[in-house]
C-alpha cells in the first residue's frame, strides 16, 4: 500500500510538468525499479516468478508502439499490470519470509535447560528466559523479532535481547542439545 501511495504522489507531481506519455514513461521506470528492489528478498518459486514477470514486462515494453497516444495508452496498461505484479509479489515475498522465520523457530522450539539457563521457545516465537550466572539472575520474556542461523532477537515493549546460537540443535544419545550464548542446554520437553 505504501508503494502505491508513493507512486501516486510522485505521479501527481509529475502531471503538473509533464505530458501524459512522459508521466507513463516515468511511472514505468519507477515500477521497474520497485520490481528490482524485490529481487534480493525473493526466494525459490517467488524469485522465479519475479524474474519471469520482469522478462515479460521488458518484452512487452520493447514491443510498445514507438510514440504518441497509442504508446501512452499501451504503457498505461503495462504500468497497471506491473503494479498488480508488484503488489502480488510483495505479498508472496512477505509470506515466504514469514514461512522461513516459522521454520527457523520450529527448529529451536522447546523447553531447554542447562548451564544455569532455562529457556522456553514456543512455536509461535514466544521466549521465556532465565539465566543464573555469577550469582546474578537475568529473566526475559518476549517474542522473536528476527532469526537466522547464527542468532535470534526477541523483544517486548521496545527492549530487545539477541541470543547467539553457538551450536544448532543436534541429537545424540537420546538427547537434543544446543548451545546458546555459550551455555549448553538440553531439550526437556
Amino acid at each position: 500500500m505504501k508503494t502505491r501511495t508513493l507512486a501516486l504522489a510522485w505521479s501527481l507531481g509529475l502531471l503538473v510538468a509533464c505530458s501524459g506519455l512522459e508521466v507513463e514513461e516515468s511511472a514505468h521506470r519507477y515500477k521497474a525499479g520497485e520490481l528490482k528492489k524485490l529481487e534480493p528478498s525473493a526466494q525459490g518459486q517467488t524469485k522465479t516468478d519475479l524474474l519471469a514477470k520482469e522478462a515479460e514486462f521488458d518484452r512487452v515494453y520493447g514491443a510498445l508502439p514507438a510514440s504518441g497516444s497509442p504508446r501512452e495508452k499501451a504503457l498505461s496498461t503495462l504500468n497497471t499490470d506491473m503494479q498488480k505484479a508488484i503488489d502480488d509479489l510483495t505479498t508472496k515475498v512477505e509470506a515466504d519470509k514469514k514461512s522461513q522465520s516459522n521454520a527457523a523457530i520450529s527448529a529451536i522450539a522447546g523447553h531447554w535447560k542447562g548451564s544455569g539457563m532455562d529457556i522456553t521457545i514456543s512455536p509461535d516465537g514466544s521466549v521465556d528466559y532465565t539465566r543464573v550466572k555469577d550469582g546474578t539472575t537475568k529473566t526475559f520474556g518476549g517474542k522473536i523479532q528476527k532469526i537466522d542461523e547464527a542468532s535470534f532477537t526477541a523483544g517486548a515493549l521496545g527492549i530487545d535481547t539477541t541470543f547467539k546460537i553457538d551450536k544448532r540443535p543436534t541429537s545424540a544419545g537420546g538427547k537434543t542439545v544446543m548451545t546458546i550464548d555459550g551455555a549448553e542446554v538440553t531439550r526437556v520437553e
